[in-house]
């Protein structure tokens, strides 16, 4: 990335509002990126925290369907074997 303007052979400065827009495209450029990665940022923390694997979910469901099964043979609403 080269922020030097174009210099004549007499040393001045040979065309300033084009290295002014040179610099104002990359300075737009740069903070549109930025805001283009916050998004992605968030969607990424979001999955980190509440990330759970579908193994998991499956497991916790047999666990519950254990113990509910046991509440409803306790009373005789369920019997064994059916």
């Amino acid at each position: 990335m080269c922020l030097s303007p174009d210099v004549s052979g007499s040393g001045r400065l040979g065309r300033p509002k084009a290295f002014l827009k040179l610099i104002a495209h990359q300075e737009l450029t740069r903070y549109l990126n930025a805001e283009k990665r916050r998004p992605v940022q968030i969607v990424e923390n979001l999955w980190d925290k509440y990330a759970v694997s579908s193994r998991e979910l499956e497991k916790e469901r047999d666990e519950t369907l254990k113990v509910l099964d046991a509440f409803l043979q306790v009373p005789g609403y369920i019997k064994e074997g059916i």
